[in-house]
């Protein structure tokens, strides 16, 4: 083998392990895009991992799980103010019990849309 066709080698190779490289870049970068994707749909923004997706995900549940145990508490007060509300005679003798949880639970139900805070 001459000179020439060594140098010759070493440049296809060269260009082999150039061409190799971008497909393994192009890989890698997929790669991370899906995980910055899953990154963003579990904790609903495109950031970088705070600690991690592991960590923030657990984070996320702790908060549900916080909210949900306030909700119910909150619930068992309404209903335990709305058996107060039924215990009270309207003077008129207008509305009963029933008619006064009826009003006060739709006024509890209607509060988040009329406030624009619903659904979020």
């Amino acid at each position: 083998m001459s000179q020439a066709d060594s140098l010759r080698h070493i440049a296809d190779l060269y260009d082999e392990l150039e061409k190799e490289k971008d497909e393994m870049r192009a890989r890698w970068e997929s790669a991370c895009g899906t995980v910055a994707a899953m990154h963003a749909a579990a904790v609903g923004e495109v950031c970088g991992p705070r600690r991690g997706v592991v960590e923030d995900v657990a984070d996320l549940r702790a908060e549900v799980s916080r909210l949900q145990d306030g909700c119910s508490r909150m619930h068992a007060e309404v209903e335990r103010l709305l058996d107060v509300v039924g215990n009270i005679t309207d003077p008129l003798h207008i509305l009963d019990a029933d008619d006064m949880r009826r009003i006060a639970r739709a006024a509890l139900t209607a509060q988040p849309a009329a406030t624009g805070e619903g659904g979020k």
